[in-house]
């Protein structure tokens, strides 16, 4: 099967789904495969990992693939456009198609923005009859812009309305300049009656501002855009705009690669019309986009699932303290993502080291398939495979779109990640957090890994100085793992609260040193009779938790009755001369009770003994 490599970037954003949804679905119906090399943005002045991002250009072997094509405006990285390009043209001799940029080098796929502009201007004069129309522009060293703004001079043009200093302001193409564009053009004698604007996030900032003035749209100053954002549609009042017509540049991108295959000599720029959007901002249609309503609703649910799960995600994969709870973690997370499969691919490492330094790519000529995540567990599978297939031959899914993201940090190339997709309107928000959590997680295992000191550092970090066995942070990383567990699998574990009775006597009848013999005392047998089956911990003063793997309360009462009778031939033994005493509550976790529930329900039962023995001791008394 013949195959087509897509560039694209932000993959989750609008109208990235839009186009590659498209460029799938003709791609199959006229025999390619299409593969997807994601990349994402840098925030903040991070050159490192920029270049990681990058690194996706020397992934796929070009040499299999019968032609590529870029969505170049949706790169965020500086020079990644200029770099693809160049690396493909001194190696490989494909066909190139960018999508709505014109580049001289290259085919293009390309809206007519003069000619979409010009049916705007008209829009306004013809119908709404204004003659005092502003416009604000997008980045001139753009060539979009420029176009879009020679649209507007020629409409103003025809019909002979001058075009005054303050009728024309430069924006930024997002949301930054409304404010400074409005008191540009309300700085003359006659007010704007419209303000045309280069793309929707310029219109809606447009809007923001007049409505802080106290100017009413489109009442008295009607607004359009350019674009047709979903923010547009849900805007008040909803945005009058021009559409792009994804599915058509789409379609058209996968039918000149098969006029170019063809041996035809199609022209190197190729137009595709825009539809006009007629809303409410310039007073022709309705205030409100009802119909986008139950999409607004849904997205709004989406986030909330979004904040829920990255409050959790980042502490989660933090805890990891090997590549299989990593992974554990990795797959609890992506199963709430509508992914079908994802396959993690790892370099070979040793044939990395066999190279010399300064040869050394990103991604090695064999890769490693370590694990396979979607499922209920994650599948360990270490399978070799030539990189150049972007997975084993059996995992590889006839007709199927195949998308594959980079996974690395500031400082190492680990591998990436290839995934079948079963929606990508679903993926939107959470999954560069997740990409982003498992990476850094990668750094530090190998950080870790590769200090023996750092390693060490971390184990003390988990243990209490005083009697040994873990610490509170410890036990917070294995209940949170076994909760994670729990609420995926209904695995059920047991939570024991215990503390220490009359510590304050033995101190102050005996000295602090001889309770400290008290608490190493309890911990090592708290900790002695759940090896193998769980972790105690002292969680400060005299209190301890045991989490325990156990699934049934029988099994979690004989750990506590081991507990008393190793407690009372210590006693017996007469190696003190205190009597060494616990209370203890259990809870045995449900799925559909919370887990700090749990925790509490723990404690009030050991407290309840307490009282107990208090009461007992007083009667005796």
């Amino acid at each position: 099967m013949k195959k087509v490599a897509l560039f694209m970037g932000e993959l989750f954003d609008e109208y990235q789904i839009e186009v590659t949804k498209s460029l799938e679905a003709e791609a199959k119906r006229r025999g390619y495969r299409l593969d997807v090399f994601i990349n994402f943005g840098v925030y903040g002045n991070n050159f490192m990992y920029a270049e990681g991002e990058k690194s996706m250009i020397r992934l796929p072997h070009f040499e299999d693939y019968a032609g590529i094509i870029m969505a170049t405006d949706t790169f965020e990285l500086p020079g990644y456009e200029e770099e693809l390009v160049r690396y493909v043209r001194k190696n490989y001799q494909k066909p190139i198609v960018s999508l709505r940029t014109d580049k001289d080098d290259v085919y293009s796929i390309i809206i007519d923005d003069e000619k979409s502009m010009e049916m705007m201007v008209e829009h306004f004069i013809t119908v709404h009859h204004f003659d005092r129309i502003c416009f604000m522009t997008g980045k001139m060293n753009m060539t979009d812009a420029q176009r879009r703004l020679q649209g507007y001079k020629n409409v103003m043009e025809k019909y002979n309305i001058p075009i005054t200093e303050h009728m024309v302001f430069e924006g930024d193409y997002w949301r930054n300049a409304g404010a400074a564009a409005v008191d540009w053009f309300f700085d003359q004698d006659e007010r704007p009656q419209a303000i045309i604007c280069s793309n929707d996030y310029m219109a809606i900032s447009v809007c923001d501002a007049l409505r802080d003035r106290g100017i009413k749209v489109p009442e008295e100053v009607a607004v359009s855009g350019f674009d047709d954002l979903d923010e547009a549609k849900f805007y008040v009042p909803s945005m009058t705009t021009m559409r792009v017509p994804t599915d058509k540049m789409g379609v058209r991108a996968i039918e000149l690669l098969d006029e170019i295959l063809a041996g035809k000599d199609p022209d190197k720029k190729q137009m595709v019309p825009v539809n006009q959007q007629v809303r409410g901002s310039c007073g022709c249609g309705h205030h409100f986009a009802t119909e986008s309503m139950q999409t607004l609703l849904k997205q709004k649910v989406k986030l909330e699932n979004v904040l829920a799960q990255v409050a959790y995600m980042s502490v989660s994969f933090d805890n990891a303290d090997s590549i299989e709870s990593l992974m554990q973690t990795a797959n609890f997370y992506a199963r709430r993502l509508p992914f079908s499969t994802l396959y993690i691919c790892f370099n070979d490492q040793e044939e990395l080291d066999n190279l010399e330094e300064d040869d050394k790519p990103p991604y090695s000529e064999h890769m490693i398939l370590n694990t396979i995540l979607g499922g209920n567990e994650p599948l360990f599978v270490e399978e070799r495979f030539e990189r150049s297939q972007l997975l084993p031959d059996k995992y590889l899914r006839e007709g199927q779109t195949l998308y594959t993201v980079a996974l690395h940090d500031r400082v190492d190339y680990f591998g990436y990640v290839a995934m079948y997709v079963d929606e990508l309107n679903n993926i939107q928000h959470i999954f560069q957090i997740w990409l982003l959590a498992l990476a850094d997680a990668l750094g530090k295992l190998k950080m870790y890994k590769d200090s023996e000191a750092l390693s060490e550092l971390r184990e003390k970090y988990e243990i209490d100085a005083l009697t040994g066995i873990g610490n509170r942070r410890k036990l917070e990383r294995v209940v949170r793992n076994k909760h994670e567990r729990l609420s995926s699998l209904g695995e059920r574990f047991g939570l024991v609260s215990v503390d220490m009775d009359d510590l304050k006597v033995i101190n102050d009848t005996y000295g602090h040193p001889e309770g400290d013999k008290a608490l190493t005392g309890l911990a090592h047998i708290l900790e002695e009779e759940c090896r193998g089956d769980g972790a105690a911990a002292r969680m400060g003063g005299d209190e301890f938790a045991v989490c325990l793997d156990y699934s049934g309360e029988a099994q979690i009462k004989d750990y506590i009755a081991r507990i008393r009778r190793r407690i009372d031939e210590d006693n017996a033994s007469g190696a003190h001369k205190y009597t060494l005493s616990a209370s203890i509550g259990y809870v045995l976790t449900q799925k559909d009770v919370p887990l700090m529930e749990s925790i509490m329900l723990a404690d009030d039962k050991m407290y309840e003994e307490k009282r107990c023995k208090k009461k007992v001791r007083s009667r005796r008394i």
